[in-house]
Protein backbone atom coordinates (compact mmCIF):
# COMPACT_ATOMS: atom_id res chain seq x y z
CA UNK A 1 0.00 0.00 0.00
CA UNK A 2 1.91 3.31 -0.95
CA UNK A 3 1.25 6.14 0.99
CA UNK A 4 -1.45 8.53 1.33
CA UNK A 5 -0.92 11.95 0.52
CA UNK A 6 -4.02 14.30 1.25
CA UNK A 7 -5.15 17.98 1.35
CA UNK A 8 -8.05 19.37 2.95
CA UNK A 9 -10.15 21.42 1.04
CA UNK A 10 -11.36 24.89 2.52
CA UNK A 11 -14.63 24.56 4.37
CA UNK A 12 -16.43 27.70 3.32
CA UNK A 13 -15.77 26.23 -0.01
CA UNK A 14 -16.61 23.05 0.59
CA UNK A 15 -19.86 24.16 2.32
CA UNK A 16 -21.37 26.29 -0.35
CA UNK A 17 -24.76 25.02 -2.10
CA UNK A 18 -24.23 23.36 -5.46
CA UNK A 19 -20.73 22.32 -4.91
CA UNK A 20 -19.45 19.71 -6.83
CA UNK A 21 -16.41 17.68 -6.99
CA UNK A 22 -15.14 19.55 -10.09
CA UNK A 23 -14.99 22.98 -8.35
CA UNK A 24 -12.03 21.70 -6.93
CA UNK A 25 -10.30 20.66 -9.88
CA UNK A 26 -8.07 22.99 -12.23
CA UNK A 27 -10.20 23.67 -15.10
CA UNK A 28 -7.78 22.93 -17.85
CA UNK A 29 -7.29 19.42 -16.35
CA UNK A 30 -10.63 18.92 -16.67
CA UNK A 31 -10.48 18.65 -20.44
CA UNK A 32 -7.68 15.82 -20.65
CA UNK A 33 -8.64 13.74 -17.13
CA UNK A 34 -11.22 11.00 -17.57
CA UNK A 35 -13.31 11.14 -14.52
CA UNK A 36 -15.24 8.67 -12.40
CA UNK A 37 -17.91 9.13 -10.01
CA UNK A 38 -19.29 10.91 -7.73
CA UNK A 39 -19.85 7.47 -6.23
CA UNK A 40 -21.60 6.91 -2.73
CA UNK A 41 -19.58 4.08 -0.02
CA UNK A 42 -20.65 3.50 3.37
CA UNK A 43 -19.22 7.00 5.24
CA UNK A 44 -18.21 8.51 2.22
CA UNK A 45 -18.78 10.02 -0.83
CA UNK A 46 -15.59 9.95 -3.60
CA UNK A 47 -14.84 11.22 -7.44
CA UNK A 48 -11.70 10.42 -8.92
CA UNK A 49 -10.03 12.10 -11.75
CA UNK A 50 -7.46 9.84 -13.94
CA UNK A 51 -4.77 11.29 -15.99
CA UNK A 52 -4.15 8.81 -18.58
CA UNK A 53 -0.68 7.18 -19.45
CA UNK A 54 0.57 8.70 -22.53
CA UNK A 55 4.20 7.51 -23.90
CA UNK A 56 6.94 10.24 -25.66
CA UNK A 57 10.26 10.02 -26.59
CA UNK A 58 12.86 11.42 -24.13
CA UNK A 59 14.91 14.36 -25.10
CA UNK A 60 18.35 12.44 -24.63
CA UNK A 61 17.46 9.90 -26.55
CA UNK A 62 19.29 11.36 -30.07
CA UNK A 63 22.18 12.47 -28.18
CA UNK A 64 23.08 8.30 -26.80
CA UNK A 65 21.42 7.16 -30.38
CA UNK A 66 24.09 8.82 -32.60
CA UNK A 67 27.17 6.96 -30.74
CA UNK A 68 25.32 4.14 -30.71
CA UNK A 69 23.39 3.54 -33.76
CA UNK A 70 22.50 -0.19 -32.74
CA UNK A 71 20.44 0.95 -29.63
CA UNK A 72 17.19 2.05 -29.30
CA UNK A 73 15.97 4.34 -26.52
CA UNK A 74 12.30 3.46 -25.51
CA UNK A 75 9.44 5.57 -24.37
CA UNK A 76 8.36 7.28 -21.36
CA UNK A 77 5.34 7.32 -19.16
CA UNK A 78 3.31 7.97 -15.88
CA UNK A 79 -0.29 8.11 -14.50
CA UNK A 80 -1.79 10.38 -12.08
CA UNK A 81 -4.73 10.71 -10.31
CA UNK A 82 -6.84 13.07 -7.86
CA UNK A 83 -9.27 11.35 -5.65
CA UNK A 84 -11.96 13.77 -3.74
CA UNK A 85 -13.57 12.41 -0.37
CA UNK A 86 -16.48 14.12 1.45
CA UNK A 87 -16.39 12.05 4.76
CA UNK A 88 -19.90 12.05 6.71
CA UNK A 89 -19.91 11.25 9.85
CA UNK A 90 -20.85 7.90 10.72
CA UNK A 91 -24.42 6.89 11.50
CA UNK A 92 -26.00 10.08 10.10
CA UNK A 93 -26.93 11.57 6.36
CA UNK A 94 -23.99 13.45 4.36
CA UNK A 95 -24.34 16.93 4.46
CA UNK A 96 -22.33 20.20 3.00
CA UNK A 97 -20.37 20.97 6.38
CA UNK A 98 -18.75 17.56 5.74
CA UNK A 99 -15.10 18.19 5.43
CA UNK A 100 -13.78 17.06 1.64
CA UNK A 101 -10.11 15.77 1.62
CA UNK A 102 -8.39 15.42 -2.18
CA UNK A 103 -5.39 12.41 -2.56
CA UNK A 104 -3.23 12.62 -4.88
CA UNK A 105 -1.61 10.00 -6.58
CA UNK A 106 0.92 10.06 -9.08
CA UNK A 107 3.99 12.88 -10.29
CA UNK A 108 0.53 15.03 -11.44
CA UNK A 109 -2.11 14.03 -8.97
CA UNK A 110 -1.95 17.18 -7.06
CA UNK A 111 -1.43 19.30 -10.11
CA UNK A 112 -4.79 18.43 -11.14
CA UNK A 113 -6.09 20.21 -7.75
CA UNK A 114 -7.02 23.63 -8.08
CA UNK A 115 -4.33 25.48 -5.67
CA UNK A 116 -6.54 28.21 -4.06
CA UNK A 117 -9.09 25.64 -2.32
CA UNK A 118 -7.26 23.82 -0.14
CA UNK A 119 -5.78 24.90 3.52
CA UNK A 120 -2.63 26.39 3.94
CA UNK A 121 -0.11 24.37 6.43
CA UNK A 122 -3.22 21.95 7.16
CA UNK A 123 -1.02 19.05 7.01
CA UNK A 124 1.65 20.38 9.33
CA UNK A 125 -0.35 21.26 12.01
CA UNK A 126 -2.15 17.75 11.94
CA UNK A 127 1.51 16.37 11.54
CA UNK A 128 2.40 18.49 14.80
CA UNK A 129 -0.48 17.03 16.78
CA UNK A 130 -0.13 13.05 16.09
CA UNK A 131 3.52 12.67 16.63
CA UNK A 132 3.90 15.55 19.73
CA UNK A 133 -0.01 15.07 21.32
CA UNK A 134 0.22 16.57 24.87
CA UNK A 135 -0.58 13.42 26.55
CA UNK A 136 2.30 11.42 24.38
CA UNK A 137 5.72 11.21 25.96
CA UNK A 138 8.69 13.66 25.13
CA UNK A 139 10.91 11.13 23.26
CA UNK A 140 12.67 12.29 20.07
CA UNK A 141 10.62 11.35 17.35
CA UNK A 142 11.55 13.97 14.41
CA UNK A 143 13.42 12.60 11.16
CA UNK A 144 13.12 15.64 8.92
CA UNK A 145 12.36 19.41 8.59
CA UNK A 146 12.14 21.72 5.89
CA UNK A 147 12.05 26.01 6.66
CA UNK A 148 12.15 28.97 5.23
CA UNK A 149 13.00 32.64 4.89
CA UNK A 150 10.49 34.83 3.65
CA UNK A 151 11.41 37.96 2.02
CA UNK A 152 12.71 39.41 -1.67
CA UNK A 153 14.37 36.46 -1.93
CA UNK A 154 13.14 33.36 -0.23
CA UNK A 155 15.72 30.87 1.21
CA UNK A 156 14.87 27.11 1.98
CA UNK A 157 15.82 24.72 3.81
CA UNK A 158 15.93 20.95 4.52
CA UNK A 159 17.60 19.13 7.48
CA UNK A 160 17.43 15.77 7.82
CA UNK A 161 18.67 13.43 11.44
CA UNK A 162 20.34 10.02 11.11
CA UNK A 163 17.81 9.15 13.61
CA UNK A 164 14.60 10.48 15.25
CA UNK A 165 15.67 13.51 17.18
CA UNK A 166 13.93 15.92 19.07
CA UNK A 167 13.41 19.77 17.59
CA UNK A 168 15.26 21.65 19.19
CA UNK A 169 18.48 19.67 17.59
CA UNK A 170 17.86 21.09 14.77
CA UNK A 171 18.64 24.40 13.73
CA UNK A 172 15.63 26.80 13.52
CA UNK A 173 15.29 30.30 14.65
CA UNK A 174 11.64 30.48 15.59
CA UNK A 175 11.75 34.46 15.44
CA UNK A 176 13.32 34.14 11.56
CA UNK A 177 12.34 30.89 9.98
CA UNK A 178 8.83 30.04 9.13
CA UNK A 179 8.53 26.12 9.70
CA UNK A 180 7.02 24.66 6.57
CA UNK A 181 7.38 21.00 6.75
CA UNK A 182 8.03 18.36 9.28
CA UNK A 183 8.32 14.83 9.26
CA UNK A 184 8.48 12.35 12.31
CA UNK A 185 6.72 9.31 13.99
CA UNK A 186 3.69 9.30 15.55
CA UNK A 187 3.28 8.71 19.21
CA UNK A 188 0.34 6.19 18.26
CA UNK A 189 1.64 4.55 15.52
CA UNK A 190 -1.25 1.62 15.43
CA UNK A 191 -3.21 4.24 14.31
CA UNK A 192 -0.76 6.51 11.95
CA UNK A 193 1.84 4.16 11.46
CA UNK A 194 5.56 4.65 11.41
CA UNK A 195 5.41 7.74 9.62
CA UNK A 196 3.46 10.62 9.21
CA UNK A 197 4.89 13.68 7.06
CA UNK A 198 3.19 17.22 6.93
CA UNK A 199 3.34 20.47 4.85
CA UNK A 200 0.52 21.99 3.06
CA UNK A 201 -0.42 18.21 2.76
CA UNK A 202 -0.39 14.99 4.95
CA UNK A 203 1.29 12.08 3.78
CA UNK A 204 0.34 8.88 5.81
CA UNK A 205 2.24 5.55 5.44
CA UNK A 206 0.10 3.00 6.61
CA UNK A 207 -1.99 -0.25 5.34
CA UNK A 208 -5.84 0.86 4.43
CA UNK A 209 -8.58 -0.84 2.84
CA UNK A 210 -10.17 1.24 0.19
CA UNK A 211 -13.43 0.90 2.55
CA UNK A 212 -12.05 2.53 5.42
CA UNK A 213 -11.82 6.07 3.55
CA UNK A 214 -14.23 7.53 5.60
CA UNK A 215 -12.54 6.82 8.79
CA UNK A 216 -9.76 7.85 7.92
CA UNK A 217 -11.16 11.01 6.96
CA UNK A 218 -12.87 11.84 9.95
CA UNK A 219 -9.66 10.62 12.04
CA UNK A 220 -7.67 13.22 10.25
CA UNK A 221 -10.13 15.77 10.60
CA UNK A 222 -10.70 14.84 14.51
CA UNK A 223 -6.79 15.46 14.47
CA UNK A 224 -6.40 18.79 13.09
CA UNK A 225 -9.04 20.33 15.07
CA UNK A 226 -6.52 19.86 18.32
CA UNK A 227 -4.31 22.57 19.38
CA UNK A 228 -2.02 20.31 20.95
CA UNK A 229 1.32 21.87 18.39
CA UNK A 230 0.67 25.07 20.64
CA UNK A 231 2.47 23.63 23.44
CA UNK A 232 6.15 23.38 22.00
CA UNK A 233 5.17 25.35 18.58
CA UNK A 234 2.93 28.02 19.10
CA UNK A 235 5.41 30.52 17.08
CA UNK A 236 4.24 28.96 13.86
CA UNK A 237 1.15 31.20 14.47
CA UNK A 238 3.21 34.51 14.24
CA UNK A 239 1.71 34.87 10.45
CA UNK A 240 -2.12 33.67 10.14
CA UNK A 241 -4.08 33.49 6.64
CA UNK A 242 -6.47 36.31 5.61
CA UNK A 243 -9.47 34.50 5.38
CA UNK A 244 -12.50 37.03 5.05
CA UNK A 245 -13.22 37.00 1.47
CA UNK A 246 -13.67 41.08 1.02
CA UNK A 247 -9.94 41.51 2.68
CA UNK A 248 -8.55 38.92 0.29
CA UNK A 249 -10.15 40.82 -2.39
CA UNK A 250 -9.02 44.31 -1.88
CA UNK A 251 -5.59 42.54 -1.24
CA UNK A 252 -5.66 41.03 -4.66
CA UNK A 253 -6.59 44.44 -6.45
CA UNK A 254 -3.94 46.02 -4.79
CA UNK A 255 -1.48 43.23 -5.66
CA UNK A 256 -2.81 43.18 -9.64
CA UNK A 257 -2.22 47.26 -9.64
CA UNK A 258 1.17 47.08 -8.46
CA UNK A 259 1.86 43.99 -11.02
CA UNK A 260 0.43 46.23 -13.44
CA UNK A 261 2.44 49.32 -13.02
CA UNK A 262 5.41 46.90 -12.68
CA UNK A 263 6.24 48.15 -9.38
CA UNK A 264 7.89 44.97 -8.42
CA UNK A 265 9.78 46.19 -4.75
CA UNK A 266 8.93 43.85 -2.30
CA UNK A 267 7.50 41.15 -4.93
CA UNK A 268 9.35 38.10 -6.35
CA UNK A 269 8.53 34.53 -7.97
CA UNK A 270 9.76 31.31 -6.12
CA UNK A 271 8.98 27.86 -6.74
CA UNK A 272 6.69 27.00 -3.90
CA UNK A 273 8.57 23.87 -2.87
CA UNK A 274 12.79 22.58 -2.90
CA UNK A 275 13.91 21.46 -5.79
CA UNK A 276 16.25 18.75 -7.21
CA UNK A 277 18.72 21.26 -8.86
CA UNK A 278 20.00 17.36 -10.85
CA UNK A 279 16.57 17.07 -12.26
CA UNK A 280 15.48 21.00 -12.86
CA UNK A 281 17.67 22.49 -15.80
CA UNK A 282 15.41 25.61 -16.80
CA UNK A 283 11.77 27.24 -16.47
CA UNK A 284 9.48 28.39 -18.79
CA UNK A 285 6.40 30.56 -18.36
CA UNK A 286 3.06 29.56 -19.85
CA UNK A 287 3.41 32.20 -22.63
CA UNK A 288 6.94 30.21 -23.93
CA UNK A 289 4.57 27.82 -24.97
CA UNK A 290 3.87 29.26 -28.44
CA UNK A 291 7.28 28.90 -28.95
CA UNK A 292 8.10 25.65 -28.71
CA UNK A 293 6.33 22.89 -27.33
CA UNK A 294 9.55 21.42 -25.91
CA UNK A 295 10.67 24.68 -24.90
CA UNK A 296 14.32 23.53 -25.83
CA UNK A 297 14.98 27.41 -27.44
CA UNK A 298 13.70 28.73 -23.74
CA UNK A 299 16.95 29.29 -21.58
CA UNK A 300 15.42 30.58 -18.17
CA UNK A 301 17.76 29.30 -15.92
CA UNK A 302 16.05 31.37 -13.06
CA UNK A 303 12.52 32.36 -12.35
CA UNK A 304 12.32 35.82 -12.06
CA UNK A 305 9.14 37.94 -11.56
CA UNK A 306 10.48 40.77 -13.92
CA UNK A 307 10.99 38.63 -16.93
CA UNK A 308 7.37 37.54 -16.73
CA UNK A 309 5.75 40.99 -16.23
CA UNK A 310 7.72 42.15 -19.33
CA UNK A 311 6.80 39.23 -21.50
CA UNK A 312 2.97 39.67 -20.07
CA UNK A 313 3.52 43.07 -21.32
CA UNK A 314 4.83 41.84 -24.57
CA UNK A 315 1.89 39.81 -25.04
CA UNK A 316 -0.48 42.68 -24.20
CA UNK A 317 -1.85 41.03 -21.28
CA UNK A 318 -0.75 42.86 -18.54
CA UNK A 319 -3.03 45.67 -18.34
CA UNK A 320 -6.17 43.17 -18.61
CA UNK A 321 -4.45 41.37 -15.94
CA UNK A 322 -7.09 39.98 -13.33
CA UNK A 323 -6.25 37.12 -10.63
CA UNK A 324 -7.99 34.35 -12.70
CA UNK A 325 -4.66 34.88 -14.85
CA UNK A 326 -2.39 34.65 -12.14
CA UNK A 327 -3.54 31.26 -11.62
CA UNK A 328 -4.51 30.23 -14.72
CA UNK A 329 -0.47 31.25 -16.04
CA UNK A 330 2.16 28.66 -14.66
CA UNK A 331 5.64 28.53 -14.09
CA UNK A 332 7.34 25.59 -15.34
CA UNK A 333 10.77 23.56 -14.41
CA UNK A 334 12.01 21.31 -17.35
CA UNK A 335 13.85 18.40 -16.51
CA UNK A 336 16.85 17.24 -18.66
CA UNK A 337 14.92 15.96 -21.12
CA UNK A 338 12.94 19.14 -21.92
CA UNK A 339 9.96 17.47 -20.55
CA UNK A 340 7.65 19.63 -17.76
CA UNK A 341 8.98 17.89 -14.54
CA UNK A 342 7.08 19.78 -12.06
CA UNK A 343 4.58 23.49 -12.79
CA UNK A 344 3.14 25.66 -10.87
CA UNK A 345 0.58 28.88 -11.26
CA UNK A 346 1.97 31.89 -11.18
CA UNK A 347 -0.37 32.88 -7.83
CA UNK A 348 1.40 30.03 -5.90
CA UNK A 349 5.38 31.36 -6.90
CA UNK A 350 3.83 35.00 -5.94
CA UNK A 351 5.85 36.21 -2.54
CA UNK A 352 6.94 39.25 -0.70
CA UNK A 353 4.86 42.06 0.79
CA UNK A 354 1.71 44.20 0.15
CA UNK A 355 0.81 47.15 2.24
CA UNK A 356 -2.98 48.63 2.08
CA UNK A 357 -4.18 51.06 4.52
CA UNK A 358 -1.19 51.46 6.01
CA UNK A 359 -0.35 47.88 7.04
CA UNK A 360 1.93 45.62 5.38
CA UNK A 361 0.69 41.97 4.80
CA UNK A 362 2.94 38.63 3.75
CA UNK A 363 2.27 37.09 0.39
CA UNK A 364 3.60 33.73 0.71
CA UNK A 365 2.62 31.45 -2.45
CA UNK A 366 -0.56 33.32 -3.47
CA UNK A 367 -1.85 33.74 -0.06
CA UNK A 368 -1.88 36.68 2.13
CA UNK A 369 -1.18 36.65 6.10
CA UNK A 370 -1.28 39.17 8.91
CA UNK A 371 1.24 39.17 11.04
CA UNK A 372 -0.33 38.62 14.64
CA UNK A 373 -0.08 42.03 17.37
CA UNK A 374 2.59 40.49 19.84
CA UNK A 375 5.01 39.77 16.96
CA UNK A 376 4.87 43.17 15.57
CA UNK A 377 5.01 44.60 19.01
CA UNK A 378 8.32 42.85 20.29
CA UNK A 379 9.99 43.28 16.19
CA UNK A 380 9.25 46.63 16.51
CA UNK A 381 10.29 47.59 19.89
CA UNK A 382 13.39 45.69 18.43
CA UNK A 383 14.32 47.77 15.67
CA UNK A 384 13.57 50.82 17.35
CA UNK A 385 16.06 49.42 20.33
CA UNK A 386 18.98 50.31 17.71
CA UNK A 387 20.79 53.69 18.57
CA UNK A 388 20.87 55.95 16.25
CA UNK A 389 24.55 57.02 14.97
CA UNK A 390 25.81 60.36 15.20
CA UNK A 391 28.38 60.03 12.58
CA UNK A 392 28.48 62.83 9.93
CA UNK A 393 26.51 62.07 7.00
CA UNK A 394 25.46 64.64 4.29
CA UNK A 395 21.91 64.84 2.69
CA UNK A 396 21.25 63.09 -0.56
CA UNK A 397 19.07 63.66 -3.26
CA UNK A 398 15.70 61.84 -4.68
CA UNK A 399 17.59 61.21 -7.77
CA UNK A 400 21.43 60.60 -6.32
CA UNK A 401 23.07 56.93 -6.71
CA UNK A 402 24.38 54.98 -4.50
CA UNK A 403 28.26 55.88 -5.57
CA UNK A 404 27.75 59.78 -6.31
CA UNK A 405 26.09 59.58 -2.69
CA UNK A 406 29.30 57.90 -1.24
CA UNK A 407 31.65 59.98 -2.87
CA UNK A 408 30.13 63.08 -2.09
CA UNK A 409 29.98 61.89 1.30
CA UNK A 410 33.49 61.49 1.67
CA UNK A 411 34.27 64.63 0.42
CA UNK A 412 32.34 66.64 2.75
CA UNK A 413 33.00 64.63 6.06
CA UNK A 414 36.13 63.48 5.51
CA UNK A 415 35.36 59.86 5.57
CA UNK A 416 37.53 56.91 3.66
CA UNK A 417 36.33 56.39 -0.18
CA UNK A 418 35.63 52.43 0.48
CA UNK A 419 32.83 52.04 -1.89
CA UNK A 420 33.85 48.84 -4.31
CA UNK A 421 36.58 48.39 -2.67
CA UNK A 422 37.05 44.52 -2.28
CA UNK A 423 39.21 42.27 -0.40
CA UNK A 424 39.74 38.47 -2.22
CA UNK A 425 40.88 35.96 0.10
CA UNK A 426 42.40 32.57 -1.41
CA UNK A 427 38.77 30.56 -2.39
CA UNK A 428 36.83 33.03 -0.99
CA UNK A 429 34.43 35.55 -2.59
CA UNK A 430 35.25 39.46 -2.69
CA UNK A 431 34.00 41.23 0.54
CA UNK A 432 33.45 44.84 0.70
CA UNK A 433 34.77 46.34 4.04
CA UNK A 434 32.18 49.22 4.10
CA UNK A 435 31.04 52.28 1.90
CA UNK A 436 33.01 54.77 4.05
CA UNK A 437 35.48 54.47 7.00
CA UNK A 438 35.41 57.21 9.50
CA UNK A 439 38.21 58.50 11.76
CA UNK A 440 36.11 57.16 15.03
CA UNK A 441 36.12 53.66 13.49
CA UNK A 442 32.72 54.06 12.02
CA UNK A 443 32.12 51.17 9.23
CA UNK A 444 29.33 52.70 7.47
CA UNK A 445 27.27 50.95 5.31
CA UNK A 446 25.24 52.48 2.43
CA UNK A 447 21.99 51.69 0.74
CA UNK A 448 19.60 53.68 -1.52
CA UNK A 449 15.76 53.36 -1.10
CA UNK A 450 13.67 50.67 1.46
CA UNK A 451 13.16 47.60 -0.88
CA UNK A 452 13.71 44.41 1.10
CA UNK A 453 16.31 43.07 -1.82
CA UNK A 454 18.47 45.91 -1.30
CA UNK A 455 18.09 45.71 2.63
CA UNK A 456 19.29 42.46 3.03
CA UNK A 457 22.42 42.87 0.89
CA UNK A 458 22.63 46.21 3.03
CA UNK A 459 22.38 44.10 6.44
CA UNK A 460 24.49 41.12 5.08
CA UNK A 461 27.29 43.02 3.66
CA UNK A 462 28.25 44.74 6.89
CA UNK A 463 27.86 41.12 8.74
CA UNK A 464 30.30 39.42 6.08
CA UNK A 465 32.62 42.18 6.93
CA UNK A 466 32.58 42.33 10.67
CA UNK A 467 33.25 38.40 11.16
CA UNK A 468 35.67 38.63 8.53
CA UNK A 469 37.62 41.13 10.21
CA UNK A 470 36.87 40.13 13.13
CA UNK A 471 37.82 36.10 12.45
CA UNK A 472 40.31 36.26 10.28
CA UNK A 473 44.19 38.19 10.48
CA UNK A 474 44.95 37.61 6.53
CA UNK A 475 41.86 40.30 6.13
CA UNK A 476 42.74 42.58 8.34
CA UNK A 477 46.22 42.90 6.94
CA UNK A 478 44.69 42.95 3.32
CA UNK A 479 41.99 45.49 4.61
CA UNK A 480 44.70 48.03 6.60
CA UNK A 481 47.31 47.55 3.00
CA UNK A 482 44.17 48.74 0.71
CA UNK A 483 43.29 51.27 3.19
CA UNK A 484 46.97 52.74 3.44
CA UNK A 485 46.97 52.67 -0.60
CA UNK A 486 44.01 54.50 -0.44
CA UNK A 487 44.86 57.51 2.07
CA UNK A 488 48.34 57.87 0.43
CA UNK A 489 49.80 56.08 4.18
CA UNK A 490 47.92 58.27 6.46
CA UNK A 491 48.37 57.10 10.23
CA UNK A 492 44.34 58.72 10.21
CA UNK A 493 42.83 54.74 9.45
CA UNK A 494 44.90 52.54 10.62
CA UNK A 495 42.98 50.73 12.27
CA UNK A 496 43.94 46.68 10.99
CA UNK A 497 46.80 45.21 11.79
CA UNK A 498 48.33 41.51 12.76
CA UNK A 499 46.98 41.46 16.17
CA UNK A 500 43.34 40.71 17.65
CA UNK A 501 40.79 43.13 17.19
CA UNK A 502 38.89 44.91 19.55
CA UNK A 503 35.56 44.84 18.51
CA UNK A 504 33.85 47.18 20.76
CA UNK A 505 36.20 50.00 19.08
CA UNK A 506 34.11 49.34 16.28
CA UNK A 507 30.70 50.71 15.31
CA UNK A 508 28.63 49.36 12.33
CA UNK A 509 26.59 51.42 10.58
CA UNK A 510 23.60 51.08 8.40
CA UNK A 511 23.02 54.09 6.58
CA UNK A 512 19.94 54.28 4.68
CA UNK A 513 19.21 57.36 2.19
CA UNK A 514 15.37 58.11 1.45
CA UNK A 515 12.48 60.52 2.10
CA UNK A 516 11.65 59.61 5.63
CA UNK A 517 8.68 61.89 6.00
CA UNK A 518 9.10 61.97 9.80
CA UNK A 519 8.84 58.24 10.00
CA UNK A 520 10.89 55.87 12.40
CA UNK A 521 12.62 53.22 11.63
CA UNK A 522 10.22 50.82 12.60
CA UNK A 523 7.52 52.39 10.59
CA UNK A 524 9.22 52.50 7.42
CA UNK A 525 11.52 49.34 7.38
CA UNK A 526 9.71 46.41 4.92
CA UNK A 527 8.36 43.68 7.41
CA UNK A 528 10.75 41.30 6.18
CA UNK A 529 13.87 43.40 6.25
CA UNK A 530 12.89 43.91 10.27
CA UNK A 531 12.97 40.87 10.78
CA UNK A 532 16.80 40.28 8.68
CA UNK A 533 17.64 43.58 10.61
CA UNK A 534 16.92 42.11 14.43
CA UNK A 535 18.51 38.49 13.03
CA UNK A 536 21.90 40.44 11.85
CA UNK A 537 21.86 42.57 15.06
CA UNK A 538 21.86 40.07 17.58
CA UNK A 539 24.77 38.45 15.80
CA UNK A 540 26.97 41.33 15.24
CA UNK A 541 26.24 42.68 19.03
CA UNK A 542 27.32 38.97 20.40
CA UNK A 543 30.55 39.61 18.75
CA UNK A 544 30.78 42.61 20.51
CA UNK A 545 30.44 45.09 17.81
CA UNK A 546 28.37 48.35 18.27
CA UNK A 547 25.62 48.69 15.76
CA UNK A 548 23.58 51.92 15.09
CA UNK A 549 21.47 53.09 11.90
CA UNK A 550 21.31 56.57 10.26
CA UNK A 551 18.12 57.73 8.71
CA UNK A 552 19.71 60.21 6.14
CA UNK A 553 17.35 62.40 4.26
CA UNK A 554 17.41 62.05 0.36
CA UNK A 555 15.37 66.21 -0.13
CA UNK A 556 14.21 67.37 -3.03
CA UNK A 557 16.08 70.23 -3.91
CA UNK A 558 13.83 73.62 -4.19
CA UNK A 559 14.41 76.18 -7.25
CA UNK A 560 13.59 79.60 -6.19
CA UNK A 561 12.77 82.00 -9.15
CA UNK A 562 15.07 84.51 -10.09
CA UNK A 563 13.95 88.51 -8.94
CA UNK A 564 13.65 90.48 -12.11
Amino acid sequence: MPALNCFKIQGDLSSRPKVTFDDFVEPGALQGAESSGPQQFTGFTAQTYLIPSHSHPVAWAPFVESGFPTLRVGTASSTSALMLVRANAKGRRKRLTDPVFAFAFGTSGRRLLRTSCYERNFGLRTALNVIYPRSGQGSPRIRSIDTKQRGSTVMRKRQQSSELSDFNIFDVNRMRDVLSKASGVPADTEMWGKRITGGDSLSIDRPIQFSELGDLCRSIEAAHSLDDYREQFDWIDYIQPITDPSSIAELETELLSKLRRQDLENLALAPPEILDWEQVVRFRFSFDRSRSKTSSDIQRVDVRLSDWVIGMRAKSRLDELDIESLRSQRVIALDGDGREWKSWPVAKCLVGEVSLGGVTYVLDEGDFFSVRGDYIHDLDQAIDSILLSSVTLPDGTPTMVEADYNRSAAASAGHLLLDRQTIRLNGQSPVEICDLLSKQRHLIHVKRHLGSSDLSHLFAQGLVSAESLQMSIDFRLKAQEKVNTLCAGSAEFDFFGSGAMQTSDFEIVYAIVEQWRGRSMSAALPFFSKVNLREVNQLLVSRGFHVSMKQVEAKVAVVRAKRR
